[in-house]
């Protein structure tokens, strides 16, 4: 059944605005959809747009200028147990409900109106297997274990790209494309001369350096039983802990310290750590995958995910050599995760054969950055015209990827077609050919192929 049906079983007394949430979700999409659109205009032309009264800055003013929450108290929901299920995933763009686009967070909502959630089989290596064949079929080339050290630049056009610790150099054939994300990008792989000559910073990326956001931790946690064995969940759990109330935004705070502290309660001693109850998402992917018991036989897994800040965590050094500060905070983060893995899942104790943790400098080591989501994905951000796909000031240099769009995997798939389109132009043969074999294909599976049809209760 529809998400919208099992809601209105449970809060009847709510039906009214359930079903005008609901239509309202479905509208935002298409907030959503224009915000795009400034990626494939001239900035003048969008904020033409947007002074004068067309659709365009209605619904973006509608859905994009207007908080969740607020969205939620125009819709007319009251019911804190109603209004807390609605906006419990907002951990998966990391801005809290008062601050976040409504579109945003319906688009959140929306995908898991008709069927839930879905999760890859064979594990998330396949994301790799599935994309390194395609590009390999097609004539190129994935380097590993190859870091970039800068983008070379030759009299104002993008020309290739400079390895790291001296090992030579890449020469485009045509352009440069970074999927780095926006702040390795300008940060890390533009030289400060060139960056003063493009005119500095994106606005979004100041923004996320002031207040930055996602900074998660990760609890990595083995059993050496099976799925079966210790009845494992295939459903993904957002935990809230009850001390605030039906209030997630609150019980989200206490993640973070009080003002003029250096740390939440829960990191102040190793006592407290073992008794914290983090709010946090609580999954299971081996019972997700019916491959793995032949994968990975008589074994079992989990993942707890929390945010954190990296501040937290000292000055540590490089990887491998973090320093005991590093080592003590990291150490009452695992306590924490396991007790609140624990709570809920009583059986699980005695059972645990590994754990790791991952922090913000887990994120900046393999990212370059100690944020998850990349930019903030505030109101701001999604109508800024200052980070465009085509880096502004230079030739051949252009942008992919969740900071160009949203966080998330699916929103890729508009990304890099944008991306596409803005190298190729909107009159390459090439584009519209490939467009229209990529749109036949979606269509036909979504009509003709159900690969899983989800099981009902």
């Amino acid at each position: 059944r529809e998400l919208k049906m099992d809601l209105i079983d449970k809060f009847p007394h709510e039906e009214k605005a359930i079903r005008k949430l609901m239509v309202e979700v479905e509208k935002a999409g298409a907030g959503m959809l224009l915000s795009m659109a400034r990626q494939m205009m001239p900035v003048w032309l969008w904020k033409a747009l947007m002074a004068l009264p067309t659709p365009q800055r209605y619904l973006i003013n509608k859905y994009g200028r207007t908080s969740f929450d607020d969205g939620l108290a125009k819709c007319g929901i009251k019911d804190p147990e109603l209004r807390a299920i609605l906006i419990a995933e907002f951990g998966d763009h990391g801005v809290i409900p008062e601050k976040v686009s409504f579109f945003l967070q319906a688009g959140i909502v929306g995908h898991y109106m008709a069927e839930g959630g879905f999760s890859v089989i064979g594990g998330s290596e396949r994301f790799a297997e599935v994309l390194v064949s395609s590009i390999t079929q097609g004539g190129g080339a994935v380097l590993v274990r190859a870091p970039v050290d800068k983008i070379l630049f030759e009299n104002g056009r993008a020309v290739g790209v400079a390895m790291a610790n001296k090992k030579g150099e890449i020469r485009a054939k045509r352009s440069v494309i970074s999927g780095a994300g926006a702040e390795v990008t300008y940060k890390k792989l533009i030289d400060p001369s060139m960056l003063e000559q493009l005119g500095g910073l994106p606005e979004p990326i100041n923004e996320t350096a002031r207040e930055p956001v996602a900074e998660h931790i990760y609890g990595f946690i083995g059993f050496d039983e099976s799925n079966e064995a210790l009845e494992l969940p295939s459903y993904n759990l957002w935990n809230f802990p009850k001390g605030a109330g039906a209030d997630p935004s609150l019980a989200w705070q206490s993640l973070f310290a009080r003002e003029g502290e250096a740390l939440p309660d829960g990191l102040k001693s190793d006592e407290a750590a073992t008794a914290w109850e983090l709010p946090s998402l609580i999954s299971f992917p081996s019972a997700k995958d019916p491959t793995y018991k032949d994968r990975c036989p008589g074994k079992s897994s989990c993942v707890i995910i929390s945010e954190a800040k990296a501040s937290f965590f000292g000055t540590p050094g490089p990887a491998n050599k973090r320093g005991d500060e590093y080592a003590k905070i990291k150490k009452r983060y695992e306590m924490a995760l396991l007790n609140t893995l624990f709570l809920h899942f009583p059986r699980l104790k005695g059972k645990v054969s590994y754990v790791d943790v991952g922090t913000p400098f887990s994120n900046d080591h393999y990212l370059g950055r100690t944020q998850s989501y990349g930019l903030t994905q505030s109101v701001d951000r999604f109508l800024d015209t200052t980070l465009r796909i085509t880096v502004p000031g230079v030739q051949q240099l252009y942008l992919t990827g969740q900071d160009v769009v949203s966080g998330g995997i699916f929103p890729q798939i508009f990304a890099a077609w944008m991306t596409f389109g803005h190298v190729m132009g909107p009159f390459s043969p090439d584009f519209w050919i490939l467009f229209w074999d990529f749109a036949k294909t979606v269509v036909k599976r979504s009509i003709f192929d159900k690969t899983y049809t989800p099981k009902l209760p």
